[in-house]
């Protein structure tokens, strides 16, 4: 029999079984087995064909784990449940023993003066792995952790003495960003069954669904507080959506550069990537190209106040990319930490940064079925 990982149109990964041809046959027609994943990242036969390991995770933005998926019956039995992240399956013929990579991935915060990494300070740590963080004008971070297959959104003071969690569902939620006035939250859960935007009070109350078609990711507020940007992924292709406030019609801007997008303070303009990763500004009011770069950015962009320059990661920095063109500048540097999210302090004097170690290190698992 042989197996493989597949992309459906959905945008879910699925074990598909495909049985060889016998003689002139043709092979039969492949068969997917058990649930969809958002991710599949190896698998392997256990002995004897009656099951599958796979390294993999049900939702974006949380640790992979170790799965069995029994065959033919699909049941899936999770072997793994923690807050590290494992890649790779591979077990020994007689069965009993399974061996992967696994990862610590615990992150914190660090306080960087923009031109004096030598100066950088840890302020918050011990608080799961940080996806999203965003600094608030009065000093406290809203972020979103993940611990144990979870995520929730957070609050805090920069110096960690005062946390508050303001999500607390099964679902899992993400991707937080405040509005300009402070008192609004919107975010992506899980919650209702799809990723959905929803919005909050900023000390958690009042916690509500604004979107319901699914795939959603990424919001971001407008400098007024009256529309919103967001991703929405049809399938393969990804687009780009403005929704005015609250709870508006949606209108589609009509752009390759659908990933990251962010407001420039002053309203004009949509910073963006596409799929290859490359920065842009687009119009904030039609989509149309306004300037493209040759800078690429991973995780995230952040404006400067003056709308004059875009901050952005790549290789485990920051650059700064000046709107008027030219060469993006390095402003921050934590190689070889791998950067998750960013943000400037209210005086731009410094960046906020949720940075993480990646070591892998070789684990067995013993008598795991």
């Amino acid at each position: 029999t042989r197996r493989s990982a597949r992309l459906t149109d959905k945008g879910n990964m699925w074990v598909e079984i495909v049985k060889p041809p016998i003689g002139d046959a043709a092979p039969g027609l492949p068969v997917t087995l058990g649930e969809g994943w958002f991710e599949i990242t190896s698998i392997s036969w256990l002995p004897g064909a009656d099951g599958i390991a796979v390294s993999a995770k049900h939702q974006a933005l949380i640790e992979r784990q170790l799965y069995e998926i029994t065959y033919p019956g699909g049941e899936t039995k999770r072997q793994t449940n923690d807050l590290f992240e494992y890649d790779g399956v591979g077990i020994t013929r007689d069965g009993k023993v399974l061996v992967s990579r696994q990862a610590d991935r615990r992150s914190s915060i660090w306080l960087i003066p923009v031109g004096q990494p030598e100066a950088a300070t840890r302020v918050i740590e011990g608080v799961g792995l940080i996806r999203h963080l965003v600094a608030l004008a009065n000093g406290d971070v809203i972020y979103a952790a993940s611990s144990g297959g979870n995520s929730d959104i957070w609050r805090t003071t920069l110096d960690g003495t005062r946390r508050k969690r303001l999500t607390d569902d099964p679902g899992v939620d993400l991707m937080p960003d405040v509005s300009p006035d402070g008192r609004t939250v919107a975010f992506i859960s899980s919650r209702s069954g799809q990723v959905t935007i929803w919005m909050m009070d900023a000390d958690g109350a009042h916690q509500r669904q604004l979107t319901s078609h699914g795939r959603d990711s990424r919001p971001r507020f407008a400098a007024d507080g009256r529309s919103l940007v967001y991703n929405f992924q049809d399938g393969q292709q990804s687009i780009l959506y403005k929704m005015s406030l609250p709870g508006g019609q949606r209108s589609l801007l009509p752009t390759l550069y659908t990933r990251l997008a962010v407001f420039s303070p002053d309203g004009r303009f949509i910073a963006a990537v596409n799929n290859a990763r490359k920065l842009a500004v687009i119009s904030a009011a039609d989509g149309s190209l306004v300037r493209s770069f040759d800078a690429q950015s991973l995780y995230g962009l952040r404006w400067t106040k003056d709308s004059t320059a875009i901050a952005l990661v790549s290789d485990g920095a920051i650059y700064l990319q000046p709107l008027r063109g030219g060469k993006a500048e390095k402003i921050a540097d934590v190689s070889p930490d791998e950067i998750l999210s960013f943000d400037w302090t209210p005086d731009e004097k410094s960046l906020l940064v949720a940075r993480v170690s990646n070591q892998w290190s070789a684990v067995m698992l013993k008598d795991f079925r």
